[in-house]
């Protein structure tokens, strides 16, 4: 059973997915030229937006509390630098050095990452190997991350530019204890080509990702007037960014391609007591998704014999 906090968070999210869902059964004719239906669907995408925020971060704490309640650690800073197999089995893994063997493994890097690198080739089927090495990654994205002195209160968390295909997501709007009162926390998104961007760090890295970062404000502009003229902080990520901090291959901001007739890696690995629960495997990308990938592989583990 979820924390009363985290249960009233996650009913407020499907509560507006169901009125979002019967505002849509209305047609697009009527929708379009009905003010008050627009207004309504504005309002309850911006409550599911907050609460999804508000559901991660509980979801997070609550996670580790059950974790460290039941006799477990929660290690940061410990990168994984080997899976250990022994005659086709899971024994472990190796983190800063030290050995913490265990029975099951359960791997949330991208697949590529857990078969190629940490397990091994050499501990694979070569089959499996190439269908793995042949996977195509998901789109990446280029972010802009802005704080403004500007009182943004009066616009919705998430504002989306299917024309020009950007979003804006004013996050102190979701989140007040982002931004001091009458400034904002702001957010630009839009999809991205890894290929696009050289080498990370070079004068040609940064110059491209300056230009991008001047594009998309330009863009957010449109819907912001004067935004350019009160940002007080910027920062910015590429596909190469997100790679580099979350060991992502490609920066793929959804692991794996999600077109009809991807096949992704299956949740129980070809090694034994090795396990995955990520936007690898099925049902693939976004945080519904992830979270249902762990129940699956969780119901699996209770119930694994050695």
């Amino acid at each position: 059973m979820p924390a009363p906090g985290v249960k009233a968070r996650v009913d407020r999210f499907w509560r507006a997915i169901r009125r979002l869902k019967t505002i849509s059964e209305v047609g697009e004719e009527r929708f379009v030229d009905n003010e008050d239906l627009i207004d309504a669907a504005e309002r309850n995408l911006q409550v599911a937006v907050e609460a999804t925020i508000d559901v991660g971060e509980a979801l997070i704490a609550r996670a580790k509390n059950i974790i460290e309640n039941n006799g477990g650690k929660v290690l940061v800073s410990h990168r994984v630098e080997k899976i250990l197999v022994e005659n086709g089995r899971v024994t472990g893994v190796r983190a800063r050095g030290k050995v913490y063997r265990s029975p099951i493994v359960v791997a949330n890097a991208n697949a590529k990452t857990t078969f190629l690198e940490l397990v091994g080739e050499e501990n694979l089927d070569r089959e499996f190997v190439e269908y793995i090495r042949n996977l195509r990654m998901s789109p990446s994205a280029f972010m802009v991350f802005l704080g403004v002195d500007m009182d943004l209160s009066g616009y919705p968390s998430l504002i989306k530019n299917l024309d020009e295909g950007f979003g804006i997501i004013i996050n102190s709007n979701a989140d007040p204890s982002l931004a001091p009162k009458g400034m904002a926390s702001v957010t630009l998104i839009t999809l991205a080509n890894y290929y696009d961007f050289p080498e990370r760090g070079t004068r040609e890295y940064l110059e491209k990702k300056k230009e991008m970062a001047e594009a998309l404000i330009s863009k957010a502009e449109k819907v912001i007037p004067g935004l350019s003229k009160h940002i007080v902080a910027l920062d910015a990520a590429t596909p190469k960014t997100f790679e580099h901090y979350t060991l992502m291959p490609e920066g793929a901001i959804y692991a794996f391609d999600q077109s009809v007739g991807v096949k992704r890696p299956y949740f129980k690995t070809p090694v034994k007591g090795l396990y995955l629960a990520s936007a690898s495997t099925f049902p693939g990308g976004g945080i519904e998704a992830v979270v249902i990938s762990g129940i699956i592989c969780a119901n699996d583990i209770c119930g694994w014999k050695r």
